[in-house]
């Protein structure tokens, strides 16, 4: 089957988040199960492999707004791999540093709308049997392609976080010269004078999945669906589930370069415990045995549960004195700096406000818990790293991490949404390791897991092929 893979983020070209992770990691897992996989990208200014090393493989003019712009497609390999990458530039909006919000709009549209139009200008025998879509960014082209281009592809589109739906005051549906009149959908969904650009793709895509199984379930809800689940339950379109995967060739102890010294299965205790002196001796914590703390992620106030490490440093509950804890994240600038305020002045905190890809992973090494209480997690992949690493995470009962981690198997689980209960499953996680016989079980159960993205592939090859059977 010949599937096209439309995404804005593929590591190692351009990555600014877990996006990219997928982008770079699934058309290869796909590839090696026999998909004919190429990966469409906009041509962004600070990509990794300079435009001037890819092949050009075409260029034509599209009409937004009351301009005609040029595109240009390039064409090279997704490194490492077989896989074919399109990149798609444009001057004005597409390969242009913009702010956040409508200047996004028009970027992806006017990104949506060249996707589209080089699909189309393919010779038939060239074109894709399934368009695979990823979040808000390319949700307008099954909208695009239907209602301009008579297109024939079928579309799957992927939600990586319901929360970002890309709703815009621009006039993107005028610019893209698609009447109103076209599609009940596009008039019902601008009566409140915007335009949902992921729920346009959710309405006209012919199939969407989200990036876990409990997710799927979750965005149904209105604790999880961002005031618009009862728009897609009522839509009577199945959401598909498939959790997502990690590289494990990247994140691996036994080889990555980043570690004070690597380990496998067989050395975990001796190489985690020289990790945790080498973090300790470079961040200035007393060198000691005691159990070690780490989080690793976004500091925002939505969603990574920020406000509950914030308010158990303020109890002086999460390192009472037998403990130590290392934060490493950037974001929302109030909530770093509470964090800090907090936080400095205790000998056995360390607190990091920036991105530190080569840090993290120290802190994955030399951790024995990382936490992860986040309000809602759609996946998310640091559970799955930590337990690469020998690490038992201890997270919030939502989303993906309740598909990718057991109770007292490989990790640690807490139902409520509050302090008190990610304290108490802090504490069962440092009385387990206490003990040598259930860190040992614990912690090989972790290490054997096959997180690998083998079993994601399986899964959208299955339905990407039920897709494009369907009349």
């Amino acid at each position: 089957m010949r599937v096209f893979f439309v995404i804005d983020e593929a590591y190692p070209l351009y990555k600014i988040g877990g996006l990219g992770d997928v982008g770079g990691s699934l058309p290869k897992a796909l590839s090696s199960l026999g998909v004919d996989v190429s990966v469409i990208l906009p041509l962004h200014p600070t990509m990794t492999v300079k435009i001037e090393e890819y092949v050009f493989a075409g260029k034509f003019n599209i009409s937004y707004g009351d301009q005609i712009l040029p595109i240009t497609v390039s064409k090279s390999l997704l490194p490492g791999t077989t896989v074919p990458v399109y990149v798609i530039g444009e001057d004005i909006y597409i390969s242009k540093d913009t702010d956040a919000g409508d200047n996004h709009a028009d970027k992806f549209a006017v990104f949506s709308l060249a996707v589209a139009t080089f699909i189309h200008t393919l010779p038939p025998d060239q074109q894709p049997q399934l368009v695979h879509l990823h979040d808000w960014h390319t949700a307008l082209i099954p909208l695009i392609s239907r209602h301009l281009l008579n297109s024939r592809s079928k579309y799957l589109l992927t939600i990586h976080n319901l929360m970002y739906q890309g709703v815009t005051y621009t006039p993107i549906i005028e610019k893209l010269h698609i009447p109103k009149s076209a599609c009940q959908l596009i008039d019902w969904d601008i009566q409140d004078h915007n335009i949902n650009i992921l729920l346009e793709g959710i309405l006209h895509a012919d199939s969407v999945n989200t990036v876990s199984v409990h997710y799927a379930k979750e965005i149904l809800t209105s604790e999880y669906g961002e005031h618009i689940n009862e728009i897609i339950a009522s839509h009577q379109k199945p959401i598909h589930g498939i959790t997502n995967g990690l590289d494990t060739v990247d994140f691996n102890p036994t080889t990555d370069k980043s570690l004070y010294q690597t380990y496998d299965l067989a050395s975990y205790q001796s190489g985690k415990t020289a990790n945790k002196k080498g973090l300790q001796r470079e961040l200035g914590l007393p060198e000691s045995g005691q159990p070690l703390l780490g989080f690793v992620g976004r500091v925002d106030a939505n969603q990574k549960g920020i406000q509950l490490i914030i308010e158990a440093i303020k109890q002086n509950q999460l390192t009472p004195g037998d403990r130590q804890f290392v934060f490493l994240g950037t974001g929302d600038q109030n909530l770093e700096r509470q964090l800090h305020d907090i936080a400095d002045h205790r000998i056995g905190v360390r607190i990091i406000t920036r991105y530190d890809e080569s840090l993290a992973r120290k802190i994955y090494a030399a951790s024995d818990l990382l936490l992860i209480p986040s309000k809602f997690e759609p996946c998310g992949l640091i559970q799955m790293i930590a337990n690469r690493y020998g690490t038992l995470p201890v997270a919030h009962a939502t989303g993906g991490l309740i598909d990718t981690i057991e109770d007292n198997g490989n990790g640690f689980l807490f139902e409520a949404y509050d302090t008190a209960s990610m304290l108490e499953a802090i504490g069962r996680g440092i009385t387990a390791l206490g003990n040598p016989e259930t860190a040992k079980t614990m912690i090989t159960k972790a290490m054997n897991r096959d997180f690998s993205w083998g079993t994601a592939a399986l899964a959208y090859r299955q339905l990407y092929q039920s897709i494009i059977n369907q009349n």
